[in-house]
């Protein structure tokens, strides 16, 4: 006889949400890298265009072009500002599919730690039929060899 554990369909479709919750924390963390490396991106732009300005500024340079650049700089400190906090949201979605993934392998390994303690019932309970057939048997033969 074979061990049938009786929540196996409840093991299989806690082990399926647990998966599709590691999924999604997958790819939640994928656009928090997407967006961070977007944010990097524009903090070295403005890096490299302020080091440009302040050449600028050294030199001779037209007034028109010195307002191209603060105006340029400034909207650049906006799509920071912008990118930064897509980055806080996407750190807060990785937090709450965190948070999921634990919760849904807790569920699991409930039923998991429920399946091995039945498990061993079973195997114990096995053993114990086994002994008695074989002490059964053993009765059986010593009786025979004392008749």
């Amino acid at each position: 006889m074979r061990f049938i554990f009786r929540f196996e369909a409840l093991l299989t479709y806690r082990a399926h949400l647990k998966e599709r919750a590691e999924v999604a924390l997958g790819r939640a963390r994928q656009r928090l890298r997407t967006a961070q490396e977007g944010l990097k991106a524009l903090q070295t732009r403005q890096r490299e265009s302020f080091c440009d300005f302040s050449s600028l500024l050294k030199g001779r340079a037209e007034s028109e072009r010195l307002r191209s650049y603060v105006e340029f700089l400034n909207a650049l400190q906006g799509r920071i500002e912008i990118q930064a906090r897509e980055v806080e949201k996407r750190q807060q979605q990785v937090r709450v599919h965190m948070k999921d993934v634990v919760d849904r392998t807790k569920q699991y390994r409930i039923i998991e730690k429920l399946k091995e303690k039945e498990y061993e019932t079973w195997r114990h309970e096995q053993n114990l039929l086994e002994q008695k057939a074989l002490d059964e048997s053993a009765a059986m033969r010593h009786g025979r060899v004392f008749l």
